[in-house]
């Protein structure tokens, strides 16, 4: 036995195991961009060490359609106790209500009208501004305000039977980090997860452009629980360092714990028939998800870039194919009907569908693009670790930054510039060549598994339960 493993032995006879508060909005079945963080966390955690209880949403209008994907909570064991918290959305609810009401002001208005006195014409626009202003005024710290007390109640009425250890709360969005809060207070440990940059990055309530003044308050609270909490985990190194900078917070209490890819999803993903019909000489190109980020303009220019190289690649003889797995890319604008560029719609799918894809693929593309947002730095698609377990060249558009340099590392970076920037001659000669000649996956992308993540995370949550036993004697 090793050391290491005599040493974790020893640790598993010697501690009680330790219950966490695990406070999410986005939770299985519902698929979304921020349900696996939570889930695979989970299924790898040492379950013989922690015990984890899930708060988190109950049923919504606005869920009525969305996708489900049931295996996600099927593939861990034991099933985790989960909590979930009505969700009331006043923001789904009053503009219903509005609509409502002027759909039947206009049916009055169109009856006979018997007065000789007319009504003066209502100034447009006029009721949006007054939501607008009651939106910024009581949408505090966001729409989910009210999942997010009911959240918080939850969480401390369960820790008087329960005595939690740690709670652990993740943003998007900032309501449940309200709960870290409450327990923080009675005397329970605090880890703030930051899947993104919180109100540094959002400018918007409920779709509402931030007043000065409501910038300030949410950058207020978005620092009092930076520094109550006593760890903070963002998603990439420049968060961690905006986050140090802005809110003067002690590196040494930030981790940079990012999202991964699960190798169980891959292990029968290598199907001999691929989900889509392939032909000879034809590179085919798969977008999963959406552009996150990316305004008409600059989708209208990755575009133009995609088919100026389906031109260099139909000059060598081969077909490039666009697959787009989640939304479709042209969604609000024609669909392109550029000679050298095919597109390929295939939807939404549940999340176990996805591997055969990646699989089938030649190429992945990848936008980092943040302009809808202000150019905010930092962003890492989720999409970007299950990409590099493909092991497929990843088509990048974007800054070269953080994440040009984790593809550029794995040694399967293309970079695909706009506004003509880049040789497309040189990038459709280098992607067949990638195509052609596949490398086996680089040693550093078994790092970026769920289970090497969890791992980083034990050693956290461990230390944290220790700090507080050493506190308590």
């Amino acid at each position: 036995m090793t050391v290491r493993a005599a040493g974790d032995a020893a640790f598993n006879r010697t501690i009680v195991k330790k219950r966490i508060a695990w406070v999410t909005f986005d939770f299985p079945p519902r698929q979304s961009s921020g349900v696996f963080r939570a889930i695979k966390f989970y299924k790898y955690l040492d379950k013989s060490q922690f015990e984890v209880d899930f708060i988190t949403h109950g049923r919504a209008l606005r869920f009525a359609r969305a996708v489900t994907d049931d295996s996600l909570l099927a593939g861990v064991d034991p099933p985790p106790v989960v909590h979930r918290v009505a969700t009331i959305i006043p923001h789904d609810v009053l503009p219903a209500l509005r609509a409502r009401w002027r759909r039947r002001a206009s049916a009055a208005a169109s009856e006979p009208v018997h007065s000789s006195a007319a009504k003066p014409a209502r100034r447009p626009g006029v009721a949006r501004r007054l939501y607008r202003c009651f939106a910024l005024s009581f949408y505090f710290p966001d729409h989910l305000f009210i999942w997010g007390w009911l959240a918080a109640f939850r969480a401390l009425r369960l820790h008087l039977t329960r005595r939690y250890a740690l709670v652990y709360t993740t943003s998007f969005p900032e309501s449940a980090h309200l709960a870290g809060l409450l327990l923080h207070a009675v005397g329970v440990r605090w880890i703030v997860d930051y899947r993104y940059g919180g109100p540094l990055w959002i400018k918007e309530v409920a779709g509402f452009r931030k007043s000065r003044l409501r910038q300030r308050i949410d950058h207020a609270y978005q620092g009092w629980v930076l520094r109550k909490a006593d760890f903070v985990i963002t998603q990439s190194e420049r968060i961690r360092s905006d986050f140090c900078r802005v809110f003067s917070l002690d590196p040494d209490r930030v981790q940079v714990l990012p999202s991964g890819f699960d190798e169980a999803d891959f292990v029968h993903a290598g199907a001999p028939d691929a989900p889509f019909s392939k032909r000879d000489r034809e590179i085919h190109l798969l977008h999963v998800g959406t552009f996150e980020g990316l305004a008409d303009r600059e989708r209208v220019q990755v575009i133009e870039a995609l088919n100026e190289l389906g031109r260099a690649l139909h000059d060598r003889g081969r077909a490039l194919v666009l697959h787009a797995v989640g939304s479709d890319l042209f969604a609000g604008m024609p669909h392109p009907s550029n000679e050298h560029l095919r597109y390929r719609h295939h939807g939404v799918i549940v999340h176990r569908d996805v591997p055969p894809y990646l699989l089938a693929a030649d190429c992945c593309l990848l936008s980092t693009w943040t302009t809808t947002n202000g150019g905010v730095k930092g962003f890492i698609p989720g999409k970007l670790w299950e990409y590099l377990r493909a092991g497929r060249p990843i088509l990048m558009t974007g800054p070269k930054d953080e994440v040009w340099t984790l593809v550029d590392e794995a040694g399967v970076g293309l970079h695909l510039g706009l506004h003509g920037d880049g040789d497309v001659e040189a990038l459709a000669g280098d992607l067949l060549d990638r195509v052609s000649h596949r490398k086996p996956l680089a040693a550093a992308v078994n790092a970026y598994s769920w289970e090497s993540r969890t791992h980083s995370l034990q050693t956290l949550l461990r230390q944290m339960v220790d700090a507080r036993s050493a506190a308590q004697c």
